[in-house]
């Protein structure tokens, strides 16, 4: 059955839809991929040895560390992985006032180190925008605030500058792109309807106490009755808090997951008998893969690929490695040219899943 997505609409900035007829891997890979694995344009500050933001002046209150983290926070509009290696940020600024002076994404300086020039107001803000007010006051993002001059005490002052890089929340989730995304099953109101008619009738026969009859009643409906829904049918709920909408999100998680499915099918597999009772059992090694590839290839070796598949699982041994391993039992004993055609086969008929998906938003 195709995958299908309906009753979508948009409450809140949310973006909220079902998507039917696909595994609990593939909505899970969705999720995964837009929590951790969109990329976009960010500085980053972490580790010390791979930090972008150079301090060269800092006499406020406010550490080194904690100001290149806040810059990391901040989300970058408008630049693309075309062309954001040629600007620069900068701030220079001191507090000359006799009040608290607090520095914004207003302050901003964008060098354009090709033609060696600043970008003018207008086009630093369309790359860190504010936010509107109902009344239509502008309000930029805080960074940090400068005090003023004390006596013989100087205004304090911050002087830096910044490199930007091509980031995702897989490094760091300082450069998360979504503030909520998540999927539950899609509950079946029919057997609900049928399962509570039940549920009542039990309460009846085993409370005389009409109060403890509610209050089980309500405890089934929080808990129970979600357990009751419909067969790979989920409802999705996602909200931006980036560059990108909601709807873009989507796509790019789409677009993402085909692209590492694709690699898969470029590389040469690291395979190797298994150490295992399971027999003609074989352990291939996939680097870069985690559960949220692994967990498709998986469903698709089991449920689509060939007849002579007897057992498939996918598993991370440790957190820290680079790599998944992809456990396969055969009926008889294969070849490593016929295994790494249905790994491949099972990546192109996930492609053309993903390639359908992607385009009912």
């Amino acid at each position: 059955m195709e995958p299908i997505i309906y009753d979508k609409k948009t409450k809140n900035e949310t973006l909220e839809f079902t998507i039917k007829n696909i595994d609990v891997s593939f909505a899970n890979a969705i999720r995964r991929t837009i929590i951790s694995g969109i990329e976009t344009i960010g500085i980053i500050s972490a580790p010390h040895n791979e930090n972008n933001v150079n301090i060269s002046l800092n006499t406020s209150r406010i550490n080194n560390e904690i100001i290149s983290h806040r810059l990391s926070l901040i989300p970058i509009h408008e630049l693309t992985k075309d062309n954001y290696h040629k600007y620069i940020i900068e701030i220079d600024e001191d507090n000359k006032t006799d009040d608290l002076y607090y520095i914004t994404t207003q302050h901003f300086k964008i060098l354009d180190t090709t033609e060696n020039k600043y970008l003018n107001s207008s086009s630093v803000e369309k790359i860190f925008p504010p936010w509107y007010a109902p009344n239509g006051k502008k309000y930029f993002i805080d960074l940090i605030p400068l005090r003023p001059k004390m006596g013989n005490i100087d205004g304090e002052k911050l002087k830096l500058n910044a490199s930007l890089s091509i980031v995702s929340a897989s490094r760091d989730s300082s450069f998360n792109v979504a503030n909520d995304c998540y999927f539950t099953n899609t509950l079946d109101p029919i057997e609900i309807k049928n399962q509570e008619k039940i549920q009542k009738e039990k309460e009846k026969e085993k409370e005389k106490d009409k109060e403890k009859n509610k209050e089980n009643l309500k405890n089934w409906e929080f808990l129970t009755k979600n357990r009751y829904f419909l067969p790979n049918s989920f409802d999705f709920k996602i909200k931006t808090c980036s560059k990108f909408t909601n709807e873009d999100l989507f796509r790019l998680s789409c677009k993402k997951i085909i692209s590492d499915l694709s690699k898969i099918k470029e590389i040469e597999l690291n395979i190797k008998m298994a150490n295992s009772t399971i027999e003609n059992c074989y352990n291939i090694e996939l680097e870069g893969i985690n559960y949220t590839i692994g967990n498709i290839i998986n469903y698709v070796l089991l449920n689509k690929v060939g007849d002579i598949i007897t057992v498939s699982s996918f598993k991370l041994t440790h957190p820290h490695n680079s790599f998944g391993t992809l456990q396969i039992g055969f009926k008889i004993n294969v070849g490593n040219d016929i295994i790494t055609q249905h790994i491949r086969k099972s990546c192109d008929i996930s492609i053309t899943i993903f390639e359908k998906i992607e385009k009912l938003i």
